[in-house]
């Protein structure tokens, strides 16, 4: 087998360059997982900065992909807006009661200091402690919800949707706010030490709203959050949203982002060439990365590999989060694939 050339670091900033590398760089969505090579369950590896960094260290030093990520759940940022969350004991905490129950409680929101408010600043701490732990070696990458996921962390799923139809100002005023916290948090995060933000925006999916919404109501907020965070200095970004997102794949692209999560049943090689930017994924994290083998992960892996390598811009991950019990030896094999079929050269 051949030996690398470049740290994750440099394979990472290679790929997102689209530029060719030693080899396909490999970054799964696997913070949860991650927290098992700790013996951790999810409560605790979510407790607090220390314990959420111990583990994103571990993860990485134990399967070396070449980023590293510290993130918990999409939670935390309603949370600080005043929405109540229930944290289960091995699962990821969820909203249980929304900060904005009906329209006149929108009058008391207010944008919370992410160094105080709610558990934000134990991402940034977290953030902070692997930047300075690997951060010559890693690319150093945060997660903070979009617009869109963040609204309805404020105000509930269901009725967010319902709002969009009848009380679209008020629905546009949410995103609005949703940007000015999301600005806020991620200034932080930068400051702390991310090199790239990965905005999740899974409700965004068109099997949740309909493109003509995405394209008129939520676009420009996506656009609005990243211009003002690449002026700040945010290096990288990406953009995560769930399902088939072909209707407004090309859509997606005009973010700003500077990569596209692409889930498992969007084509990999499709999706870079319909959008013209680097794409992360797309091994399913259920299915296979959950379910299968490491011979299934290693075959599955291989096509992405083979299809989508080509002019660079891969960056080999899975479609989605990884459950917290994906076994260890299809981390793994996810890795491996890229020493075994991913060489530029």
């Amino acid at each position: 087998m051949k030996k690398d050339e470049m740290t994750g670091r440099e394979r990472m900033e290679a790929a997102l360059a689209r530029r060719n590398a030693d080899r396909v760089a490999v970054f799964p969505n696997n913070y949860y997982q991650a927290s098992r090579t700790c013996g951790m369950s999810v409560s605790e590896y979510a407790s607090s900065g220390e314990t959420i960094s111990k583990a994103a260290i571990a993860g990485y030093r134990h399967f070396g992909y070449d980023a590293i990520t510290a993130a918990t759940d999409v939670a935390v940022e309603g949370e600080a807006c005043g929405s109540k969350a229930e944290r289960p004991p091995d699962s990821p905490a969820c909203i249980i009661t929304p900060a904005v129950l009906d329209y006149p409680d929108f009058d008391r929101l207010k944008v919370p200091n992410p160094y105080k408010d709610g558990r934000m600043h134990r991402i940034i701490e977290a953030t902070g402690r692997c930047r300075e732990a690997v951060g010559k070696e890693a690319l150093i990458t945060a997660t903070a919800m979009g617009p869109f996921n963040l609204a309805a962390q404020i105000r509930g799923v269901q009725p967010i949707l319902m709002d969009t139809l009848t009380a679209p100002d008020f629905f546009e005023k949410l995103l609005d706010f949703a940007v000015m916290v999301s600005v806020e948090y991620c200034k932080a995060l930068i400051d702390a030490g991310a090199d790239m933000i990965i905005y999740g925006e899974a409700i965004c999916s068109p099997q949740m709203i309909s493109p003509e919404l995405y394209r008129k109501v939520v676009l420009p907020r996506q656009q609005k959050l990243i211009s003002v965070m690449k002026s700040y200095g945010m290096k990288w970004s990406i953009i995560h949203i769930c399902g088939n997102i072909y209707p407004i794949l090309e859509d997606v692209a005009k973010t700003g982002a500077d990569c596209i999560d692409i889930d498992y049943n969007v084509d990999m090689q499709k999706a870079k060439t319909l959008t013209g930017l680097p794409v992360r994924g797309n091994l399913d994290p259920s299915g296979v990365m959950l379910l299968g083998k490491a011979q299934d992960v290693d075959q599955e892996a291989k096509k992405v590999i083979k299809t989508t390598m080509e002019g660079g811009g891969l960056i080999l991950g899975t479609g989605c989060c990884c459950a917290p019990d994906t076994p260890f030896e299809n981390i793994s094999a996810l890795i491996n694939a890229s020493k075994n079929y991913g060489w530029f050269n």
